[in-house]
């Protein structure tokens, strides 16, 4: 069973094995932490995201942030990360959206983007995140389905520059305060 838990140390290593994994095969490394820097960030993450939760030390134009970890409690393997953002900038709402997720590269295919992302719905409705905005560029086609299984309260697509390239984005808006129909 997939389960959200604030990080811990009792899953940094298998965290670790993600990073080593997934790093180089993810759209945007925000996510995840370099694995060949792990000597350094392995005595800090948990205390940076506490800052980030707290918005202590935030770089210009982020906002402050939760990050959970997806672990399954039947192979008790760290499997992905949901991050979500509790504010809204205007970059935000172009590129970026109110939330982000990765699954680690070896449990991909499996179905676990789908349990994980109605798990962030849930977060997100905890937090009274309502309607939660989740972007995606037209070249992330694996997130892509992931979200037009569900279905959305309003779908924008349009152009944006991202990521050095200007881009055709599609911008989901999923309410939180009631269950999630999937699309069969």
């Amino acid at each position: 069973m997939l389960i959200l838990i604030r990080p811990m140390t009792a899953f940094l290593e298998s965290y670790r094995k993600a990073c080593e994994e997934t790093y180089g095969y993810v759209h945007n490394s925000y996510i995840l932490h370099d694995p060949s820097k792990f000597q350094d960030w392995s005595k800090t993450i948990f205390q940076q995201y506490q800052n980030e939760e707290n918005g202590i030390g935030l770089p210009e134009g982020y906002v402050p942030s939760v990050t959970l970890w997806a672990v399954d409690t039947d192979t008790n393997e760290y499997v992905g990360t949901v991050n979500i953002r509790l504010a809204l900038t205007e970059q935000l709402r172009d590129y970026g959206g109110q939330a982000g997720f990765m699954i680690r590269r070896s449990f991909r295919g499996r179905g676990y983007a789908r349990i994980l992302l109605r798990l962030l719905m849930k977060e997100a409705g905890k937090r009274e995140i309502d309607p939660l905005l989740l972007t995606c560029i037209d070249s992330n086609l694996a997130s892509l389905r992931t979200l037009q299984h569900f279905v959305a309260e309003k779908i924008e697509t349009a152009e944006t520059y991202a990521d050095g390239v200007f881009c055709p984005i599609h911008r989901f808006y999923f309410r939180t305060d009631k269950i999630i129909p999937e699309i069969e």
